[in-house]
């Protein structure tokens, strides 16, 4: 989940830094996200969603899990609860019934946090509790990565965005993250140029997508209307038999050029996913 706000100096996205204790990418930076879960399907989410239109641009049968899962993962992983008030006029991204964060019978957010984090507690109950709903439209996806062939360990991830609901501030604090801070998308660039903020390629590839608008209003209106296609690094041989990096369509192989998706166009100039065609 890109999670965004409106700083001081410009668009700001949430990220963490894994532990360097982890078995898994150790101090890399991340937006908050993780698999999906069976329960993830089960959620109240807001009624009349198209989500067979919603599954068609996200490659997968079951986008009511995904989103969910999406939402999930960041509460879990920063507090933040991206739902909406169960009601039949649309109300922009909230909490709960009380200012100061807690239900009718007085559990807040940090404790329903914990417990969700524990496995002692549901999402569909932290929802239902305070009489929210998931409203995907609120939640536009971005992009889609899958990870390259020649990898062991790989994933088929997709890249939501949202806004920081007013009245809710982000933590990242955790078993997950050492460090966790609102971050120009900008200055992170230059900070992964500079060796100081490791990231994965797909990372990369979507803060410079970020830096191409100016606040939270133009970057969810731009993922809204983006082309999402199923994006897998490629690298092929050439006829001398050099091999090349490139991006192709995961589900059909087919080299993708920059000006194909937004996406490909921003990994065109991340520096850690080389151009269709460039070498590695």
């Amino acid at each position: 989940m890109c999670l965004l706000r409106d700083g001081l100096s410009g668009l700001e996205v949430f990220m963490m830094r894994r532990p360097d204790t982890m078995r898994f990418a150790p101090g890399v930076h991340v937006f908050p996200g993780g698999a999906v879960e069976d329960s993830d399907a089960h959620v109240p989410v807001v009624p009349g969603t198209d989500w067979s239109a919603l599954g068609t641009r996200a490659a997968s049968g079951r986008p009511l899990a995904l989103v969910a899962a999406a939402v999930r993962e960041t509460f879990e992983e920063c507090g933040v609860l991206l739902a909406v008030p169960a009601t039949v006029t649309p109300a922009p991204l909230g909490t709960d019934p009380d200012s100061a964060g807690r239900d009718r019978a007085g559990r807040s957010l940090a404790e329903d946090r914990v417990e969700l984090y524990e496995g002692r507690l549901g999402f569909a109950d932290v929802l239902a509790r305070r009489g929210l709903v998931i409203d995907p439209s609120l939640l536009p996806l971005m992009s889609h990565w899958v990870t390259p062939e020649v990898e062991s360990r790989r994933f088929d991830t997709r890249f939501f965005t949202a806004a920081l609901p007013a009245g809710q501030q982000a933590s990242g604090a955790g078993e997950e993250s050492t460090r966790s801070a609102w971050e120009s998308p900008t200055k992170a660039l230059l900070a992964y140029a500079a060796g100081d903020f490791a990231m994965w390629p797909p990372t990369v590839a979507t803060l410079h997508w970020l830096a191409e608008h100016a606040d939270v209003a133009a970057t969810l209106r731009a993922a809204g209307e983006a082309v999402v296609r199923p994006v897998m690094p490629l690298r092929t041989p050439d006829a001398s038999g050099h091999e090349h990096w490139g991006l192709a369509d995961h589900r059909t192989g087919q080299r993708l050029a920059p000006e194909d998706t937004s996406v490909t166009r921003a990994a065109a100039r991340a520096d850690g996913l080389p151009a269709p065609g460039a070498s590695p």
